[in-house]
């Protein structure tokens, strides 16, 4: 974004998609006191390389010291019974029961995954993790019922697992502000709180907690 293109609603919305891919709001606000910094430096430079009236008001995001994000299996039971898209159900879902990122979920293709024996298999390659680490898992119950949903919903002009009439899912940021609503949440709440909640769930039931990481990515 630059000159007429840099806005305050624009910068805003950059907040929204940095909260979604689990982003501290004070990691975000460093962002944007950098970028802050270099619209004033080069408007400062002779001659402008921006003029000071196109620098926008940026707005920074409260920062919590305590920080929160947690869904429990009821809030989620809840949260999905208020999404009315079911391929967007599916994808939070599979979010929540396996705690993968919301990039990698929307970049699954069949052919990552081996359904020839049981349990199901995902061979996740590095070219779509975020550590450009490929990784593994098994996976069954309510895991395997998305997927068993998801086979009924494959298109043959779509290579995607999960996708909305045969596009990739992009963001859902009013979907999810209003399911969250209706199921009775705390506003705020995040699609990344998926992802902790998912690794939370490891530990508790006995994983360790480097390989439960490791296991979900990190």
């Amino acid at each position: 974004m630059a000159g007429r293109g840099l806005t305050t609603a624009a910068l805003a919305s950059y907040q929204r998609d940095r909260r979604e891919d689990g982003r501290a709001p004070a990691t975000i606000n460093r962002e944007l006191e950098l970028l802050r910094a270099a619209l004033r430096h080069a408007s400062k430079q002779t001659p402008p390389k921006l003029p000071a009236h196109l620098i926008p008001t940026i707005p920074m995001l409260p920062v919590e010291n305590t920080r929160t994000g947690f869904l429990t299996v009821a809030e989620v039971k809840a949260l999905l019974v208020a999404i009315d898209d079911a391929d967007v159900r599916d994808f939070v879902g599979w979010a929540f029961r396996t705690g993968m990122r919301r990039g990698e979920i929307s970049k699954l293709t069949w052919e990552m995954l081996d359904h020839g024996s049981e349990p199901w298999v995902l061979r996740i390659p590095g070219t779509i993790t975020k550590n450009a680490k490929g990784r593994s898992f098994a996976f069954d119950g309510e895991a395997r019922a998305i997927l068993d949903h998801r086979v009924q919903a494959r298109r043959l002009d779509c290579a995607l697992i999960f996708h909305r009439a045969g596009r990739p899912v992009g963001p859902f940021h009013d979907l999810w502000n209003s399911a969250v609503k209706a199921a009775g949440l705390t506003p705020g709440r995040l699609f990344h709180d998926l992802r902790r909640s998912a690794v939370r769930n490891l530990i508790r039931s006995g994983v360790d907690q480097t390989t439960a990481m490791k296991s979900r990515g990190t």
